[in-house]
């Protein structure tokens, strides 16, 4: 920076004003700061994404997509026919464990009944047998 006393001391030495003598240095640094920029802006373009096969190919992806879309489509329909033909019925959750712990449980309520049934069977008295 050119504080204001060495202004003063350029004007008298050259006797132009100073403006004029700040404007060469800047003009400098003008230039390098658009040469600065100029070569960033080469740079910048190599990281830039380009089309490579132009702007027909984007067109040409569609229909395959569509083909895919369709194709999923025609797969979840034969998903659903297939889960329809061979769905099964009323197989779910029978394990084989399942089986014999229901079997043995029927088979001590079975028990217990014929035991509850006999405890409350009521034989007729010696003597009343006689009376009928």
């Amino acid at each position: 920076p050119i504080f204001r006393h060495q202004e003063k001391e350029r004007t008298k030495q050259s006797g132009a004003p100073s403006s004029l003598l700040l404007y060469s240095n800047n003009s400098t640094m003008v230039t390098r700061f658009f040469l600065l920029l100029a070569l960033l802006a080469i740079v910048s373009e190599a990281f830039v994404a380009r089309p490579t096969f132009g702007v027909r190919t984007s067109v040409a992806v569609e229909p395959l997509f569509s083909c895919r879309t369709n194709a999923k489509k025609d797969k979840r329909k034969r998903n659903r026919e297939n889960m329809r033909k061979f769905k099964t019925s009323g197989k779910r959750g029978t394990s084989r464990r399942k089986m014999m712990k229901k079997a043995l449980a029927s088979k001590a309520r079975q028990e217990e009944a014929e035991f509850i049934a006999k405890c409350f069977i009521s034989v007729p008295a010696e003597g009343e047998e006689s009376k009928k």
